[in-house]
């Protein structure tokens, strides 16, 4: 048993959860590395938690391991690389909920009332999206 490992490992508080779309500005390439990198992408999905790793959330199926102090204005949403038309199929591609109720909130929140899905108003939350401003 390496005594090592439990001696100097502390408990890292995981405020997130698997899900949970972040923004954030360097990743880890593993759960216990110390040398931060820069990364082709700085948002993503949650999809795997290590409890008590220094690096516990996994983003998508492995473009890095991240921790809280990695996690920079969750409060938008963005995706810069999308070019299509359609935002439905932008929050999909981010792994965010695309349903009419989970745009209706982003509507909402966006200063957007009544919204009803017309092209108008999607077309208007897409680009807030691909901007960066989109908030959630």
């Amino acid at each position: 048993m390496d005594f090592s490992k439990i001696i100097n490992h502390t408990k890292t508080d995981t405020t997130y959860k698997v899900g949970d779309y972040v923004t954030f500005n360097h990743v880890f390439i593993s759960s216990d590395s110390t040398v931060p990198l820069i990364p082709y992408m700085n948002h993503g999905t949650i999809t795997r938690i290590e409890p008590n790793a220094r690096n516990p959330y996994l983003i998508g199926e492995g473009l890095g391991w991240i921790n809280n102090e990695s996690i920079v204005n969750n409060d938008y949403l963005s995706n810069p690389n999308y070019y299509g038309d359609s935002l439905v199929e932008a929050l999909k591609q981010i792994g965010y909920d695309s349903s009419f109720e989970s745009r209706k909130k982003l509507a909402s929140m966006n200063g957007i009332d009544n919204y009803t899905g017309s092209v108008r108003q999607n077309l208007e939350l897409l680009q807030l999206l691909k901007s960066g401003r989109l908030k959630q």
